[in-house]
């Protein structure tokens, strides 16, 4: 299975990302990081370009910018059919509360969950 990861708007927080990728890859999933403060349109274009069944989204500051960056993504994949795979986002507490009013989302993390919760939602995908 292939994961896509991206550190979304002007996010440039990746650590945990990328300890959730890294999970992944040591449980056999191909990964792919595009990096921080990746633009919406980039995120669709790679989604497009790679085809992932997972993309795993992240976000680490306030609420409402997210809300807008999470209205545009959800609209966009919406209006190229990409919704057809599984969305997960990692970010503060506030952030997870905000993702989860979004349907695409299909699981949210906010940091407090254990490693082997993450590895068991990784296995069960």
């Amino acid at each position: 299975m292939k994961i896509l990861g991206a550190s979304i708007g002007s996010c440039v927080h990746t650590v945990g990302l990328l300890n959730f990728l890294d999970l992944a890859k040591q449980n056999g999933f191909e990964v792919i990081y595009l990096g921080a403060a990746i633009p919406v349109d980039k995120v669709v274009a790679a989604i497009e370009k790679e085809n992932p069944e997972l993309v795993a989204l992240s976000y680490r500051l306030s609420a409402e910018p997210l809300h807008n960056l999470l209205t545009e993504l959800e609209k966009t994949l919406k209006k190229k059919q990409l919704l057809n795979r599984t969305y997960v986002f990692g970010g503060t507490f506030e952030a997870a509360n905000e993702a989860k009013k979004f349907e695409f989302i299909n699981k949210t993390f906010d940091g407090s969950e254990e490693i082997e919760d993450i590895i068991m939602f990784l296995r069960g995908t």
